[in-house]
């Protein structure tokens, strides 16, 4: 019979009482499975469509007027009226050698173009105020006003219906009379005013029918822009 080797024995015994302690041990180790679980947090993300209005554009109007503009004038009273006078100097405000913006200003009232004439002869009426007048304008030059009808009468109170003889009895050495009598001017003795004229047409009975403020030669015709 072959014995037992010391070594296995020693080494059975000390398995054996290893294994004994593991078993009646309370600590039993526990093995821990740590599970880590991974949370892939979804993120929802919502597209909120925001419609944006866009402000409507501002229209700004400007006030384009460097000088007193046609709609200016139309809503303003004109000082160019009927009480205004005839004088060599001009109608009221309006003085003769104005230009047309300074007339119009001057009366504050726009002018109207007439039909005809030329660029060295146009006529002109005042759109308000004034009745029965006309500015003539040679150029850029008013150098004519026509009193056609109308109460309009010059500084001293002759005007349509007045008489020749009147007139000449007021302003004695300083009317002239035309070859054909038809008419009657006024000239004034200033050097200056040398070349100014105030001048009445009348009719077969001597009596005045129209009268006319402005410079020689465009004075005298007695219709303007003759031969235009």
């Amino acid at each position: 019979m072959r014995s037992s080797s010391p070594v296995r024995v020693v080494s059975l015994s000390i398995l054996l009482s290893a294994f004994a302690l593991i078993s009646c041990s309370d600590d039993t180790p526990q093995v821990v499975v740590e599970e880590r679980v991974a949370v892939n947090s979804t993120t929802a993300t919502t597209i909120q469509q925001t419609t944006t209005t866009q402000p409507s554009p501002t229209t700004t109007i400007s006030d384009q007027v460097s000088s007193t503009s046609t709609t200016e004038l139309e809503n303003i009273d004109p000082l160019l009226t009927n009480a205004a006078s005839l004088s060599t100097g001009g109608l009221g405000p309006v003085a003769i050698g104005m230009s047309l913006s300074e007339a119009e200003e001057a009366a504050r009232v726009s002018f109207v173009l007439s039909p005809g004439g030329s660029e060295s002869c146009r006529s002109y009426s005042p759109a308000s105020g004034a009745v029965g007048v006309s500015f003539i304008f040679n150029g850029e030059k008013l150098v004519r006003i026509e009193i056609l009808s109308g109460p309009i009468k010059t500084r001293s109170g002759y005007g349509l219906g007045s008489s020749k003889l009147e007139i000449m009895n007021a302003f004695g050495e300083r009317i002239q009379e035309s070859a054909s009598g038809d008419n009657i001017s006024y000239v004034p003795v200033d050097k200056k005013d040398l070349e100014k004229r105030v001048i009445w047409q009348v009719d077969e009975n001597d009596i005045v029918t129209s009268l006319r403020s402005g410079i020689v030669p465009h004075i005298a015709p007695l219709l303007s822009c003759l031969g235009e």
